[in-house]
């Protein structure tokens, strides 16, 4: 796992720089005259929309193409991006639409990046280990969680959001160079020529074949539809409570559940009955959501916060490593592909709605005489009735999925797949 640990180092290095200047950009647009809670989430739906519209795209080229080249491609197209908007902030021409314009390529080449390196994780480390490895790519996220919250807005407080591009630019910069002189991985390729048809016609049968990950997938969309929700409204709810210096404090310490979560599942080499693991743990996430609304405080959203996003962790290793452990390595990018396309279009609209939604109900509750009881104006009594309403809605639907016939069966699937590789493991010992 030794060359795991440097991969993984490397894009560490190059995500502090992009989260700083996401977590500043999203103070920076908020800052401006008129800005709305709609203007903010916009921008969070071209960072996301465009990477879901071509993931069956990506997903069939990672399936080809050197996984090395691609992570080193995809870095040097978002840096470029972060090149021109810092040069459009210094001629002080910078505007939200640039932003959204620049995340847009962001998001593809991202994608890239992601992907290439999702797939490669099958070469550098064995089924059994997987989620171990997961874990550890949980950690360095907790981390990450933790500091930029907390330095971004005091960074961009003392030396501006030119100085913060600057520090991105940096970190990408040399993150490519690491990988540049880095050795490439074997990967398993598919020899079949691009054909997106034919891709697509692959998956769909082999999801036919398991026909549980169709009951994967419909609760995959809702419960990321949930926690696009909770992701893009966190910031302007904090900054209807409070202001930049307590928002950057709250994510540091959110982001502890991220690190808690990980170092959870690191003492974990596989686990029975993942899915339905990972249904139970999001019906307790809209339980635990509904209680903002007995009204939620600073101190209430901080430490729901860290038990949502130790959980949320947990979810994501859990599905992770079942999908490494049950899709073949050489069709891994072009499952993930086509998936990433039906899942992942939850998270733009509910990027996209939520701000509307948020806007609209402020407007009606207003005047109301229930805001009274609540901190904050009719923002953050709009979110927080936003949050009441998922969360019961994610937690009847889960009670639903977790004990399918369909689901109770894919993790059987899963046991099996991943004795194999404990028994190969022993055999190779």
């Amino acid at each position: 796992m030794k060359k795991y640990y440097v991969y993984i180092g490397l894009l560490v290095i190059s995500l502090m720089g992009t989260d700083l200047t996401d977590f500043a950009l999203a103070i920076w647009v908020l800052d401006q005259p008129g800005a709305t809670v709609l203007s903010y989430s916009s921008i969070w739906f071209f960072e996301a929309a465009p990477a879901v519209v071509f993931s069956v795209f990506v997903g069939s080229l990672v399936d080809r193409w050197d996984k090395k080249k691609m992570i080193i491609y995809g870095q040097l197209a978002a840096g470029i991006g972060s090149i021109v908007l810092f040069s459009l902030h210094r001629m002080d021409l910078l505007v939200p639409w640039h932003i959204m314009l620049v995340a847009g390529v962001g998001s593809i080449s991202s994608m890239f990046v992601f992907q290439a390196f999702f797939v490669a994780t099958r070469s550098l480390v064995s089924k059994s280990n997987l989620i171990k490895a997961q874990s550890l790519v949980g950690m360095c996220y907790g981390i990450m969680e933790i500091g930029i919250p907390i330095l971004s807005p005091v960074l961009y407080k003392l030396i501006g959001i030119e100085k913060v591009f600057l520090i991105d630019i940096i970190s990408f910069s040399i993150s490519v160079i690491g990988f540049v002189f880095l050795g490439s991985i074997v990967v398993k390729r598919t020899s079949e020529p691009l054909s997106i048809k034919k891709d697509i016609a692959l998956i769909k049968k082999f999801i036919k074949e398991r026909h549980g990950f169709l009951y994967i997938l419909m609760f995959s969309f809702i419960s990321a539809f949930f926690l696009g929700l909770l992701m893009v409204l966190l910031t302007p709810l904090l900054l209807d409570l409070s202001d930049e210096y307590v928002l950057g404090l709250v994510y540091g310490f959110i982001g502890l559940g991220g690190f808690i979560g990980s170092v959870i599942m690191s003492k974990k080499k596989g686990i029975n009955s993942p899915n339905r693991i990972i249904i139970t743990l999001y019906g307790v996430m809209g339980l635990i959501v509904m209680f903002l609304f007995i009204p939620g405080t600073i101190y209430t959203i901080t430490i729901i916060g860290i038990i949502i996003l130790s959980l949320v962790t947990i979810a994501g290793i859990l599905y992770n490593s079942f999908t490494q452990t049950i899709v073949p390595e050489e069709m891994l990018g072009r499952f993930s592909g086509m998936t990433g396309l039906f899942v992942g279009i939850a998270g733009p609209l509910s990027f996209l709605f939520s701000g509307f939604i948020v806007d609209k109900l402020g407007s009606l509750f207003k005047d109301s005489k229930y805001i009274i009881y609540y901190p904050g104006s009719e923002v953050a009594f709009s979110i927080f009735m936003l949050f009441a309403v998922m969360g019961l809605i994610i937690a009847v639907l889960s009670l639903f999925f977790k004990d399918h016939k369909e689901i109770k069966a894919i993790d059987i699937l899963y046991a099996k797949e991943l004795e194999i590789s404990l028994n190969k493991n022993k055999v190779s010992e």
